[in-house]
């Protein structure tokens, strides 16, 4: 995704290919939020399938708390909940949460450091 700001004018997300995307602006942790219930439930869609459960549908809610107090600020945890629409079996649900975190390549970044390096236009760090 591309965000892109001009003097004057709210920020616009577009897709790689150039095209606006017709939301909302978001602030930033939302949308670090909404990236981790994406993975969560694309994890889910995966393992629905693989699996045959025909589950009915689930909410994936991510919530996240900053600490004002590390320097520099960062958020500081998330947590994911998941609810099924289907009364599934305790050991079924909470085997497919499980999963389901594991799964998320986007929560182990967040577990994880990870460089975030920062190149000009001539492609140099």
């Amino acid at each position: 995704m591309i965000i892109k700001k001009r003097k004057d004018l709210i920020h616009t997300l577009h897709q790689t290919s150039g095209e606006k995307v017709d939301s909302p602006i978001l602030a930033p942790v939302d949308y670090l939020e909404a990236s981790v219930a994406m993975c969560v439930a694309k994890t889910l869609d995966f393992l629905d399938t693989r699996d045959a459960l025909e589950l009915s549908g689930y909410e994936v809610t991510v919530t996240s708390k900053s600490d004002d107090t590390l320097k520099p600020r960062r958020v500081s945890d998330v947590k994911i909940n998941i609810h099924f629409i289907d009364a599934l079996d305790t050991a079924l649900a909470k085997k497919l949460r499980l999963k389901a975190k594991r799964g998320c390549m986007i929560g182990h970044t967040l577990e994880h450091p990870v460089n975030v390096v920062l190149v000009d236009d001539e492609g140099e760090s």
